[in-house]
């Protein structure tokens, strides 16, 4: 798959407002609650660039006009770090409501957080949805004591929607 516009035939628009939704939007920069760093907009890391420098120092808000362009890139990026976590055959496998839930995942953490899901992957590879929800729920799901995965915990309902749509498949 060469280029944005190939990954694109998988953006929709309920999954494009699902993650605007969870993400929320902010015009002025605030402390991301699970990071370090200073975010703004749907949740753009004030640190990777493309927020205009008046922005970022603060001389004025940030637009929705001016941000849907940076969002539409970083959803396209999440896009294909999906589909390089889960393979492209495993990924068109899943149904429109599953795709959003991966695609959300990869922008809310990105690539590199999601690979240490990879009981998850596994899973997805294997079409056992029962197993991939609780590879997002559980750090070792298979143990009596189990905990929580610090996404799970941390992203609450959006967590729980997402293991509903893993498991429903819509």
């Amino acid at each position: 798959m060469a280029g944005n516009s190939n990954y694109q035939q998988y953006s929709t628009s309920a999954g494009r407002s699902m993650t605007k939704g969870y993400e929320g939007w902010r015009s002025a920069p605030y402390q991301d609650p699970g990071g370090d760093n200073q975010s703004i907009g749907w949740g753009f890391n004030m640190d990777e660039g493309g927020i205009p420098k008046d922005v970022v120092s603060g001389k004025r808000e940030y637009s929705k006009k001016e941000a849907e362009s940076l969002f539409q890139k970083k959803y396209t990026a999440a896009i294909k770090d999906s589909i390089t976590f889960s393979g492209l055959d495993n990924f068109i496998k899943l149904s429109e409501g599953q795709r959003n839930v991966l695609i959300d995942m990869a922008y809310n953490m990105g690539l590199p957080t999601l690979n240490e899901f990879g009981g998850m992957q596994k899973a997805i590879g294997e079409q056992d949805y029962s197993r991939a929800a609780l590879e997002m729920q559980y750090t070792n799901p298979d143990k009596i004591d189990r905990k929580e995965t610090p996404w799970y915990k941390q992203t609450g309902g959006r967590a729980r929607n997402h293991v509903g749509q893993i498991l429903g498949g819509d």
